[in-house]
């Protein structure tokens, strides 16, 4: 009794076993339109054209099984399925074998394309059905321009005297006096003449930005991370820091410091790069 039309829907659901994702997206943006070649023509796995050093996400909570110079396998467990995703043509790996790995850790950057297979329980699998396409919650993309280096050197020696400043939650400077990290953004960017803006929290910043990928990240954006202290939420934005480039951020932390954005507690709460709106 089915139409045409609805014969070929439930037969994509039969194949994708009710379109169950079994990973999240290993690019923050729409990599499916830049595939190149499908699962059924290139060796049980696809490939895409993408922008070089392209950050990839570990798209499953899982451990790493294999790392060399251009390529990361990660093993994890969806319900009874036992999944083993495989990144290859990579410009270059973070991570190394018996690390363990979430959706958002960055697991390496792509040279100008990507190979991607997925086995569930020892089959090849179609990555195009299983996996996510872009984060959904998100739409990239600023016509902002990024900060020129001279009002990007004003920001960063304003925001160098505040290193060292310890942590205090809801305290907003300034400095020696104890700030927090949304304190610490709302009065760096005040003082450095950058932007004119109220105090607000971490989450209520973020609504003020235009979100953009690791590729447009430049130095003097902003970075966000979920997940860092308890919420009832667990999609609340909870903590932000200043990028300096070179995967290199200023926070207010356990003191207030610069950092490293790929260690593996920031990457496990990696959320987004944002522009601000000025």
């Amino acid at each position: 009794m089915l139409t045409d039309n609805e014969r070929e829907h439930f037969l994509l659901l039969l194949e994708t076993t009710g379109n169950r994702q079994y990973g999240g997206f290993p690019m923050s943006w729409d990599w499916l339109i830049n595939i190149t070649e499908d699962f059924s023509n290139l060796n049980n796995g696809i490939e895409a054209e993408v922008p070089v050093n392209t950050a990839v996400y570990g798209t499953i909570n899982g451990e790493v099984i294999n790392a060399t110079m251009n390529s990361v396998s990660i093993q994890g467990t969806t319900g009874n399925d036992t999944i083993i995703i495989t990144f290859s043509q990579l410009n270059s790996v973070t991570v190394n074998i018996g690390d363990t790995v979430q959706m958002t850790t960055i697991i390496g950057y792509t040279s100008d394309r990507i190979f991607i297979q997925i086995n569930r329980n020892g089959t090849y699998v179609n990555p195009i059905l299983f996996l996510g396409s872009q984060q959904q919650d998100l739409i990239y993309g600023t016509n902002i321009p990024p900060l020129t280096q001279s009002e990007f050197n004003v920001l960063r020696d304003f925001a160098s005297t505040a290193l060292g400043t310890p942590y205090v939650f809801g305290g907003t400077g300034p400095p020696p006096r104890g700030i927090d990290c949304s304190g610490f953004i709302w009065w760096a960017y005040n003082g450095s003449g950058i932007k004119n803006w109220g105090r607000t929290t971490a989450q209520g910043q973020f609504n003020q930005c235009d979100p953009i990928t690791f590729a447009d990240a430049r130095p003097g954006d902003l970075i966000f991370f979920q997940g860092t202290y308890d919420t009832q939420d667990s999609r609340i934005i909870t903590h932000v820091g200043i990028y300096l480039g070179n995967s290199q951020m200023q926070h207010s932390s356990s003191p207030n410091e610069i950092t490293s954005i790929n260690s593996a507690y920031w990457q496990s709460h990696f959320y987004t790069f944002v522009r601000l709106q000025r």
